[in-house]
Parts: structure tokens; sequence; C-alpha cells
């Protein structure tokens, strides 16, 4: 599953749960993302993907995630897989032979896509450093 997978130190009194919960938010409130998620018996799995039209899944520009944060002890392993490479591959076939604008808009998905695993890495990263408490940028 995992395309990408970093080790967190979780602070005093944080759970998997919780950040698992946190990441859920973030995607639904900064990236437009439906999520939803559970706990395993190793820890906690969500999947997320774009709320976008249909418009946006036809140009190859929509988002899809998987994470699975896997416990043990203080330290967690977040591993994050990107999913729906099937839009951006099948817009950049039709932008190659019908409607040459859509082989950018496919690979400007596959960036975005890409960009996502980085921004949730980021977030975990100081969600976990700052003992649970979401930091507003400005």
């Amino acid at each position: 599953m995992a395309d990408s997978s970093k080790v967190f130190r979780l602070a005093e009194g944080m759970s998997v749960v919780n950040v698992g919960e946190a990441i859920m938010g973030y995607l639904s409130s900064d990236h437009n993302m439906y999520a939803e998620g559970t706990t395993t018996p190793e820890g906690y799995f969500l999947q997320a993907k774009s709320q976008d039209s249909g418009w946006k899944k036809l140009a190859g520009m929509s988002k899809a995630t998987q994470v699975q944060i896997i416990a043990s002890g203080d330290l967690i392993t977040v591993s994050i897989g990107s999913g729906e490479w099937s839009d951006k591959v099948g817009a950049g076939v039709v932008g190659a032979i019908v409607f040459a604008p859509l082989m950018f808009t496919a690979a400007f998905g596959a960036w975005q896509q890409k960009e996502l695993v980085d921004q949730i890495f980021n977030f975990v990263h100081n969600y976990t450093i700052t003992g649970g408490k979401t930091i507003i940028y400005i």
C-alpha cells in the first residue's frame, strides 16, 4: 500500500486515534476531501478522496489517498499510498490524442497528488511535535 512512509514520535498522552482523526480533519478542511477512518489491530487506517465535480475528475485533477498508521510504543509509522492514478493516465491519453490541454491538467493532477503526500507528512510532524495542537499558518 505504501508509496511513502515516515516514523514520528508521539507526545505524551497522544494516541494513534488522535493522529488519525486529526489527519481526517486536515484533509477535510484544508483539502476539501471526503475522509473516513477506522481503528485497526495495528493502529489506524483512513481513506480520503476529492469532493471534486466531474470535470476535475475528467481532467485528471482529482486526488485520493490512503493513510495507515501503525503504533509501536511511543512511535508511529505513517504510510501513505496514492490512489486514482487511472484518471490521470486516462486524461493524459485523451489529451495526447484529442485535446492537448488535458495532458497538462493530468500532469498537474499527478503533481498535486505527490504534493499531498508531503503535506500530510508535514501536518503529522507539526501535530505530533506540538502534542496535538493544530498550527494555523497565516
